[in-house]
């Protein structure tokens, strides 16, 4: 579940011996880091670490790095996610069976190097982390095992789940699986981390600096790629709100999350892929210029497996900076590039042309122009989608070719709301006498005429609710007044029996002056009505 979070000001700071990295969020706990550095070196969220045991002797204990967070009051601290050892897991379940469901066997035939994944988390201090290490899957573990041999340091193997509450192990959920492929590298720290393609220097540029940025991104340092997921959170919180696409607002928190629990190059590319995704590619007149940041580089770092991330970023403006002028704090060194020329926003220039042309093209063939039936929004993103395709650039063109010259001729693309509330399309010729001015002037008198029809709505619905409430009132005086008669009639008088006719009494006098009452009501009720509802009402 994401939970709504705010960003804190600040660079990430020193808190005792380690050292806090990353972007603070304020969290429920207090602010959350992205990992810490303790000694050299680097730990991030969703690492397995080893953290030392509570007594001389023991094995140092498992767990993963669930969360980095400064208390209000206190050191900075880690939450753990434990892995319990074997012996443990005896040791918990001696008064019960030791039977392990799943995997066969009991704890004591389990692998030396095994280690049984569990829900219980933990605060522990940063200073208690020895090292890094490794848990992984079946798969996985025998992997690396065929690659690093048959006893690997700090490689454990994890295909059970175990349940301290109930004392039962059992085999691994669908999300501890989901865990473990996460948190698995995807590219071994023995093979050499892939280079970076060479960009062409700039005019003047030495050649031995065409690719120092780029070698800095990949470098051997396990989580370089990483530490760029600072620098983007760091850009986002200068990026100014014109800039961004709608809907931001309701998606930044979101992604925020999904940034900081990314722990792969591949997840840093996506992050850094969504962001840019978000970023406007025509900035409003007058908005905050933004620096321009190469995250070609972080899809290059990659490797193979952000393949598909370097080939959309490589379609892209390197738009994810602060404003321009001034330097941006980075968390890692990120190479700089010009816009290139090819490409127009985030789409080649010539896929942009083409998709230009084939709108013009259709609203030609529609028949959409000035004194002609004008084109609904959705018929006309129906057709054009036949052949654009992509819906993002066809969005992209309706939204931001209006009012702008689209033909040789001079046409000019105009859209507007009818009276129905839809958005409506059209090419507007030089010559056409409607001008600019004459759509604003009966924009306006439509929006008069509109409010008018409201008014006289209400004003309607109102004389209908008070002639009904007159004669409901005037009906319930008739029945009292006859019920009254009735009355009268069935108690006969003395008259009756001596054969004299029948004497009918008048009414009361009080029921005769509410009649009057409420016809005078409704006659007034009627005056006040407008002559449409009269009309009607005839």
């Amino acid at each position: 579940m994401t939970r709504k979070r705010q960003r804190t000001e600040g660079q990430p700071h020193e808190q005792g011996p380690a050292q806090l990295l990353g972007a603070g969020c304020q969290g429920p706990h207090g602010v959350e880091y992205a990992g810490f550095q303790l000694q050299g070196r680097r730990y991030y969220v969703g690492d397995t670490v080893l953290l030392r045991a509570a007594s001389l002797g023991r094995p140092p204990y498992i767990a993963r790095l669930q969360a980095v967070r400064a208390p209000a009051r206190g050191p900075p601290e880690a939450a753990m996610r434990w892995f319990y050892r074997a012996p443990d897991v005896q040791a918990l379940m001696s008064s019960r069976t030791a039977r392990l469901e799943g995997g066969g066997g009991d704890a004591a035939a389990t692998a030396a190097d095994e280690v049984f994944f569990t829900s219980e988390t933990e605060a522990q201090p940063l200073a208690s982390v020895l090292s890094p290490c490794e848990v992984l899957g079946e798969a996985a573990y025998a992997a690396r095992l065929h690659t690093r041999g048959a006893h690997a340091d700090s490689v454990f193997l994890c295909r059970r789940r175990f349940t301290a509450s109930s004392g039962q192990v059992g085999p691994l959920l669908e999300a501890d699986r989901a865990a473990l492929a996460a948190a698995a590298d995807p590219t071994d720290p023995t093979e050499p981390t892939p280079a970076l393609p060479a960009t062409p220097n700039a005019p003047g540029e030495p050649a031995a600096e065409q690719s120092n940025a780029a070698a800095a991104a990949a470098g051997a340092e396990p989580h370089a790629i990483e530490a760029l997921l600072g620098t983007l959170l760091d850009l986002e919180e200068r990026l100014p709100h014109q800039a961004m696409c709608e809907g931001w607002q309701r998606e930044r928190a979101a992604w925020a999350a999904r940034a900081l629990a990314a722990r792969t190059p591949r997840d840093a590319a996506e992050a850094a892929v969504e962001l840019l995704d978000w970023v406007a590619m025509d900035r409003p007149p007058g908005s905050e210029a933004l620096q321009l940041v190469d995250v070609r580089a972080i899809g290059g770092a990659a490797g193979k497996h952000g393949a598909q991330h370097a080939k959309r970023a490589r379609g892209a403006p390197d738009m994810l900076g602060g404003p321009t002028g001034g330097p941006a704090a980075h968390a890692a060194p990120v190479a700089a590039a010009e816009l290139p020329a090819e490409y127009h926003g985030r789409w080649a220039r010539e896929r942009y042309q083409a998709a230009r042309d084939v709108l013009v093209t259709t609203l030609q063939r529609l028949q959409a122009a000035a004194g002609q039936p004008h084109v609904l929004r959705s018929a006309l993103r129906e057709e054009a989608r036949r052949s654009i395709g992509d819906t993002g650039l066809l969005d992209h063109l309706l939204k931001h070719l209006t009012e702008q010259v689209v033909t040789p001729a001079g046409e000019r693309l105009m859209r507007r709301h009818n009276t129905q509330g839809h958005m409506e399309y059209w090419l507007q010729i030089p010559a056409a006498p409607s001008s600019a001015e004459e759509l604003r002037e009966e924009n306006a008198g439509l929006e008069a005429d509109l409010q008018e029809v409201r008014k006289a709505r209400r004003l309607c619905e109102a004389a209908r609710r008070e002639a009904a409430a007159v004669a409901a009132s005037a009906a319930a005086v008739l029945n009292q007044a006859d019920r009254a008669r009735e009355q009268t009639d069935n108690s006969g008088s003395p008259a009756q029996g001596r054969g004299c006719e029948p004497q009918h009494a008048s009414p009361p006098l009080a029921l005769v002056r509410s009649l009057q009452v409420a016809l005078r009501q409704r006659d007034q009720a009627r005056r006040r009505m407008p002559a449409v509802f009269m009309a009607g009402g005839q």
